[in-house]
């Protein structure tokens, strides 16, 4: 370091990568106040090193300027809270390098979740990073910008005192906000995991969003209850496991999957008693050791850890499974390690199309969605039919896009795709109506071509062959036509 609280310091660069912030699981741990948690990544690239920042309250400059990631060259210098560091690629000694003058420093808050503590590092002959204390006139000018800023933020009001304390800003809230109505979309569709997943990143980009962190204590207190009350099944405990899942109430999460749990078990119970029979009581014994017998046993052997994970798979619980995955990985199945892999790219790759669809990225949605369609297949097609649906959309999207555009042949192509994932798809219907409109033009057309000029005939003709189903009325007329032409000549 050659700047902070901490100057002289040297941290030496090891390994692919290494994590810098104020946080005690971090590869670099500096207790500075403004530093985040986990406040930067370090990569280790063929040429040296690069950073990424990993959304920091207070942010990351690079030689005096702005900057989320780059490449590191020696002499390069990276503010971080309020340290500075300067990367060397040798051993040589700090502040001979450097090029470009760092630019003033800004007035800093603290970051969030300060609970850091100082660890040293691993000595090593690598790449290493060395920290220096700034002059006592640059931290009195500080310490001034940011006294000022708190009585500016006092006397504008509780709002302008709210953004103030906010380390992620306004960008910060939209990307919360954003980041919280896919969540509540993906609730809506019963994918628990997914929604999860999302109100934890909505929760990391805006602490305030209250609403968002007790979502995400909801969904996993109602996974936990779920999950052992799938457990207690198991074990033969039908009564225990009855009230737990019973207490999931409705509309919250997992309340769908415990309800199906309970018929399942029920269903397998065997017949409910009866009115009692007016049979002698030693007939009535015999009946009953032998409907006994017949019964299907608790004790049955319970199934195996591959097929738990397919069964939270389907429910949406893709954490759980993944672990139960991984556990079987280690026991020496590589097709449950296999199956680990695949379902997190399903879960990645389903996710990234959404966000496509939604962006209006038609191209790169089709992709996702057809990545996940393909990694479901492998898992038990658990999800076939809502990406599928997803797909379906995406390529009516793509259809329109080429139909405005002119490109009839892609979007007569792109459409009938979207058709064959779902028959009574009507986006996609709408497009092939409107390409049949197109052929009835394209036929006229070829009917006042014929004589003058008939190879630009043909070729309106050849169009619409392409974008009308063979058995169409405007198909036939268009080959008759075409053969007709094509023997005149």
């Amino acid at each position: 370091m050659i700047g902070g609280e901490h100057q002289g310091g040297r941290y030496p660069l090891h390994g692919d990568a290494l994590t810098l912030g104020r946080g005690t699981d971090n590869d670099l741990v500096l207790p500075d106040i403004a530093l985040s948690r986990k406040h930067l990544r370090l990569m280790s690239t063929q040429s040296g090193w690069s950073f990424r920042d990993l959304g920091s309250g207070n942010g990351t400059r690079l030689n005096g300027r702005s900057c989320d990631e780059g490449e590191l060259q020696d002499g390069d210098q990276l503010e971080v809270g309020n340290s500075v560091l300067e990367y060397l690629s040798s051993d040589r000694p700090p502040g001979k390098a450097h090029s470009r003058v760092a630019g003033p420093a800004k007035a800093l808050i603290p970051a969030p979740d300060d609970d850091g503590a100082p660890v040293e590092g691993r000595r090593t002959r690598a790449a290493d990073v060395r920290v220096y204390r700034r002059p006592s006139k640059v931290r009195v000018a500080l310490w001034a910008a940011l006294a000022a800023s708190v009585v500016l933020a006092a006397a504008v009001g509780a709002a302008s005192w709210l953004t103030f304390q906010d380390p992620g800003g306004s960008s910060g809230r939209a990307a919360g906000l954003a980041h919280y109505r896919r969540g509540a979309a993906a609730f809506k569709r019963a994918e628990w995991e997914a929604a999860l997943w999302q109100y934890q990143k909505a929760a990391a980009a805006d602490p305030t969003l209250a609403d968002a962190d007790r979502a995400v204590r909801e969904i996993r207190a109602y996974r936990d209850m779920y999950q052992r009350g799938l457990e207690l099944q198991a074990a033969g405990r039908a009564p225990a496991a009855r009230t737990l899942l019973s207490n999931i109430p409705p509309g919250a999460a997992f309340h769908a999957n415990a309800q199906a749990a309970l018929r399942a078990k029920e269903g397998v119970a065997g017949p409910t008693a009866g009115p009692r029979s007016k049979k002698p009581r030693r007939a009535r014994k015999a009946a009953g050791a032998k409907n006994k017998a017949d019964a299907p046993s608790p004790h049955t052997p319970e199934e195996g850890p591959v097929d738990r994970a397919m069964a939270l798979y389907r429910a949406g619980g893709f954490e759980e499974a993944g672990r139960l995955l991984h556990g079987a990985a280690s026991q020496g199945d590589a097709k449950a390690g296999k199956m680990a892999g695949d379902m997190r790219a399903f879960v990645i790759a389903r996710e990234a199309g959404a966000d496509e669809l939604r962006r209006k990225r038609t191209g790169a949605a089709i992709r996702h969605l057809e990545r996940a369609l393909r990694l479901d297949e492998g898992l038990g097609q658990g999800y076939r039919s809502t990406v599928s649906r997803q797909l379906a959309e995406a390529l009516a999207q793509r259809s329109r896009e080429h139909l405005a555009s002119g490109r009839l042949t892609e979007a007569a192509k792109t459409a009938v795709r979207a058709r064959t994932l779902i028959p009574d798809h009507k986006p996609s219907q709408a497009v092939l109506d409107k390409l049949l409109t197109e052929a009835r033009r394209l036929l006229v057309d070829a009917h006042r071509l014929r004589n003058p000029d008939p190879q630009a005939a043909i070729a309106q003709l050849k169009t619409a062959l392409r974008i009308t189903p063979r058995k169409s009325p405007e198909h036939v007329r268009a080959q008759e036509l075409l053969t007709k032409i094509e023997d005149s000549l």
